[in-house]
């Protein structure tokens, strides 16, 4: 079972703020709640979530972080149903009437500027029927660029039902984009969620996922990668598999990471539709995911036969478009020893370049990943030139003023754009 991060200050380590020592806002120390100012950490203009900002959150005692307003009701049965926009790392009925404002049974906060963190910890709490306590924190983590990271860290599950309903835990909108972690509303895996592996990328006992935009660099899940045994799904990949590469052959794969990302706005994966460019089939890739283009006006503008473009900088082409409904993903980052030109769905792509490698980790697994990444010693240059955005828009415009890239047209356009 992971610790939760203490060394926060105040009496027991997980921070100055204490939520029994704190006037509510709402409710009682049962089914209560309590507004807490996150600008110091996001920024005036807040955190972004699912395309709403909010300056403040509502932690609340039933395990519930909300952004609309407080929510006291005590459990719930169904996550999805929740009409609200909220975190639920373990939602059930918390009963902290009787705990120490400066000790156990309680709820302690810590807003840390410097290292970009809120943390919230529910502290040895109780249900309000049954024996047993509960020690879990969540971290949001302002990654910068309009991204946020949310971990849950489970210390210790006592209970999973703190009265008529077992927990519930995920993400939700409010509407239709939900994200419920396996085992929510299950009491027998509940009540292992300290010592599983919830998530193959972070230790036991840790969940985690990115929200809204950011600088990432993904193939979204069912993409085929070319390797020595064929086309896998990207899914499917292992450690050590054998990648196709446009210049060193077959390279092993260093590490597989996935992303979660609840993708609103600018994180909503790119479609490149098929035979757009050298793509066999319609092409899913993270904003800005970059793409190889070789083409004799690459030469002419930029004194090589090849370039990188990012996926979000040609959706001035046909064929090429942004997904507009706000859903989860998943996004996987394919790491090699030095940064190559592999294929997915036949299209030359790059794999993840290395000096990318702090966002694609959250506290508690950040360390581990930069650690086997550091191990490799991958080389800190891309493979490629990578154009900059203005560069692009005149690649761009070149192709589409030589050719009408119509999709009646694309055989002739993709000639173009080799």
């Amino acid at each position: 079972m992971p610790p939760v991060n203490t060394g926060l200050g105040g009496p027991t380590g997980h921070g100055e703020n204490s939520f029994l020592a704190t006037s509510l806002d709402a409710g009682n120390y049962d089914d209560g709640a309590i507004e807490v100012d996150i600008t110091s950490v996001f920024g005036a203009g807040g955190i972004d979530f699912f395309g709403t900002t909010y300056t403040s959150l509502y932690i609340n005692s039933n395990g519930l972080i909300t952004f609309a307003g407080p929510n006291t009701t005590y459990n719930g049965t169904d996550l999805a149903s929740l009409p609200e926009p909220a975190l639920a790392p373990f939602w059930t009925d918390h009963n902290v009437t009787g705990g120490d404002p400066a000790g156990t049974n309680n709820i302690y906060w810590d807003l840390d500027p410097v290292n970009a963190n809120v943390t919230i910890t529910w502290y040895d709490v109780e249900p309000y029927t049954g024996s047993g306590t509960n020690t879990f924190q969540v971290v949001l983590s302002n990654e910068g660029g309009g991204t946020f990271g949310v971990e849950y860290i489970y210390e210790d599950i006592g209970f999973t039902n703190g009265f008529g309903a077992q927990a519930q835990v995920g993400v939700t909108d409010g509407g239709s984009n939900d994200f419920i972690v396996p085992g929510s509303g299950d009491g027998t895996a509940l009540a292992t969620f300290d010592v599983d592996n919830l998530d193959p990328d972070s230790p036991n006992g840790t969940w985690d996922l990115f929200v809204n935009g950011g600088i990432v660099v993904c193939f979204l899940e069912g993409t085929l990668i070319e390797t020595s045994q064929g086309a896998k799904p990207v899914q499917w990949l292992r450690d050590g598999d054998l990648l196709k590469t446009l210049d060193h052959g077959y390279q092993a794969l260093v590490k597989v990471v996935e992303s979660r990302f609840v993708a609103c706005d600018k994180t909503l994966p790119v479609c490149i539709s098929a035979n757009t460019l050298d793509n066999d089939k319609d092409l899913f890739l993270s904003p800005h995911h970059r793409v190889l283009i070789t083409n004799s006006y690459c030469d002419l503008l930029f004194g090589t036969p090849s370039v990188f473009v990012a996926a979000k900088h040609l959706l001035g082409l046909p064929g090429v478009r942004q997904e507009t409904q706000a859903r989860h993903v998943s996004y996987y980052h394919l790491v090699l020893r030095d940064h190559e030109v592999i294929f997915s769905n036949a299209q030359p792509s790059e794999s993840f370049f290395a000096g990318d490698m702090a966002r694609l980790a959250l506290g508690s697994t950040r360390q581990q990943m930069q650690s086997q990444i550091s191990e490799s010693a991958m080389t800190q240059s891309t493979a490629r030139r990578t154009l900059k955005a203005h560069e692009a828009m005149v690649l761009v415009d070149i192709l589409l003023a030589d050719c009408t890239f119509t999709q009646k047209d694309s055989a002739h356009c993709k000639r173009l754009a080799r």
